[in-house]
């Protein structure tokens, strides 16, 4: 299964016309979904809820286990940690701007034994001052 988002029809219809005969001749499930058409991307996206659960309590969903993000965007950010699987890893990989800051409940890294990884071109000093910042519980 692989499901892709972006607010760009143009972007979601070069992602089919690329990549969707090698999925479906794998036999991978390709979705794509706008989340600008709310009501469509409600409905394509509840299937994968990690909170949807049945009468009896058991899990439906599932969420995914793993989440590229390819957008600086905070919102978008937020978002796509909501689809978290258990034991589940986000990689943040969308040149986000320093200094740039997004709510994420981190209670699903322990909770859920999830991993929100992501990739940067800081220089060591850079990482440097974020341990320290971090340690100094800034």
């Amino acid at each position: 299964l692989m499901v892709c988002s972006d607010v760009s029809d143009l972007r979601l219809s070069d992602l089919k016309e690329s990549y969707a005969a090698e999925a479906a001749a794998k036999g991978i499930e390709f979705i794509c979904l706008n989340p600008m058409e709310k009501e469509s991307y409600d409905a394509g996206m509840a299937r994968f809820s990690p909170h949807l659960t049945s009468p009896q309590g058991e899990g439906l969903g599932g969420g995914f286990d793993d989440i590229v993000v390819l957008a600086p965007v905070p919102a978008v950010i937020a978002d796509a940690a909501q689809w978290l699987a258990p034991r589940g890893v986000m990689n943040v990989f969308a040149g986000v701007a320093r200094g740039t800051v997004t709510q994420l409940d981190l209670s699903d890294v322990y909770l859920k034994d999830a991993r929100v990884i992501g990739h940067s071109a800081s220089t060591i000093d850079d990482l440097r001052l974020m341990l320290h910042q971090a340690e100094a519980g800034e």
